[in-house]
């Protein structure tokens, strides 16, 4: 291949598997940035690769800001890259410090951004990203696939607002993660700041025009523990999001954080019928009178539990794993399309020991009782050596039940 001539003398296919390689260096952006100088015919693939993933802020403005100094040469930098809001499609916005991203966001107009990660969004810190700033670039971007919203400190009037003005028309993946949602430091405040007829009303007087993003992934953790939340997101027939099509469904319990299975019995009514795919973490959390709603997802294929423990008997207010495991048994033997389980240990090193036998025991039971059963796969991590045993770093034990010979 001549550096001088624009024909290309390998297959595109090629060019762009060479580029794809380079990308998945361990130092990827110094490699890429070499082939963009190599040959015009590997400088648009190699471009597109390079600036596909951007933060924002850089980390270099970050110190720069941090220690007083300025930082507008990298904003300039970045918004004359040639064609950049074209090439990037996953943005990742870090608020914190408050202040600095909004510069980035006012100088750079990204128009074809397809995944957005918003990590640690502060709406009451002094100078932080207006929710209003927010939900303007949201919505410049009509193919936006995927919006990730983590470790969010919002109030609820500010994290309604944000979401229902975003016009997310083509949104099929959200996720809501760590959302303190309060308007202060009681958590009970979001309770008396939006009601029932005042979101209804809003949401009744929206827009005729704007389409109702209907998901086929979301995670929940952490978030939309009031049915005032759930109404206005899932519930309300002109609700922010449509989840009646869900394909792919995450949940997240806790007993630290009062997040109980039972929260999402709304919208796990909405979307039982069309997920296919079912995670629950923090399975060891969920009670007896709870436990049922696993059996509500009668065409899901995949189900996988993560359940979490320091040890049998460690903690008194902890289920043991039998008990957790006893609970969630009786109802994924009426999925009778479930194909695949995978069931995630995450206990002390003794625990998962005593565990093994009455844990196999249960799965050649399950396996007698769901005859289109394909896949059963259980691993298991220590997360607490007991003392006195010295255990490899990367002790890691996975054990598949061959459903075939387990019958």
């Amino acid at each position: 291949m001549s550096a001088s001539s624009s024909e290309p003398l390998l297959p595109v296919e090629l060019i762009h598997s060479i580029v794809d390689i380079c990308a998945e260096d361990d130092t990827p952006v110094d490699l890429l940035k070499t082939l963009t100088l190599v040959s015009p015919c590997l400088r648009p693939h190699a471009r597109k690769r390079l600036w596909e993933h951007v933060f924002l802020p850089p980390k270099r403005a970050t110190c720069l800001a941090q220690q007083g100094k300025e930082y507008t040469e990298i904003v300039e930098g970045l918004a004359a890259v040639e064609n950049l809001s074209a090439l990037v499609k996953y943005l990742h916005l870090n608020p914190y410090p408050p202040g600095i991203l909004s510069h980035f966001l006012q100088k750079i107009h990204f128009v074809e951004v397809e995944h957005v990660f918003i990590q640690g969004y502060n709406a009451r810190a002094p100078a932080a990203t207006s929710p209003r700033v927010l939900a303007h670039f949201l919505s410049q971007n009509s193919d936006l696939h995927t919006l990730d919203l983590s470790s969010a400190r919002i109030n609820a009037g500010a994290l309604f607002e944000l979401l229902s003005q975003s016009r997310l028309r083509v949104l099929r993946t959200l996720r809501l993660n760590y959302l303190r949602i309060s308007t202060g430091d009681d958590e009970e405040e979001h309770l008396q700041e939006l009601t029932w007829d005042a979101v209804s009303d809003f949401l009744l007087t929206r827009s005729g025009r704007i389409e109702r993003p209907s998901l086929q992934t979301l995670s929940l953790n952490t978030v939309l523990s009031n049915d005032t939340f759930t109404y206005a997101f899932f519930t309300h027939p002109k609700s922010l999001f449509d989840i009646s099509l869900l394909q792919k469904l995450t949940l997240h319990i806790s007993r630290s954080t009062n997040q109980a299975l039972f929260d999402f019995s709304n919208v796990i009514e909405l979307c039982c019928l069309s997920v296919q795919t079912l995670l629950i973490h923090g399975w060891q959390d969920v009670t007896s009178s709870e436990s049922y709603l696993l059996g509500r997802f009668q065409n899901v294929n995949q189900v996988e539990l993560v359940i979490h423990g320091s040890g049998l008997g460690s903690d008194l207010n902890a289920q043991s794993p039998e008990t957790s495991l006893s609970l969630a048994f009786p109802q994924l033997s009426i999925l009778t399309r479930l194909r695949k389980l995978t069931i995630r240990l995450r206990f002390c090193l003794n625990a998962m020991t005593i565990l093994n036998d009455p844990l196999n025991g249960m799965l050649r039971l399950l396996c007698r009782q769901l005859p289109g059963i394909q896949e059963i796969c259980t691993d298991s991590h220590p997360t607490v050596f007991s003392r006195g045993i010295k255990i490899h770093k990367h002790y890691f034990k996975k054990v598949e039940v061959i459903v075939g010979n387990n019958r």
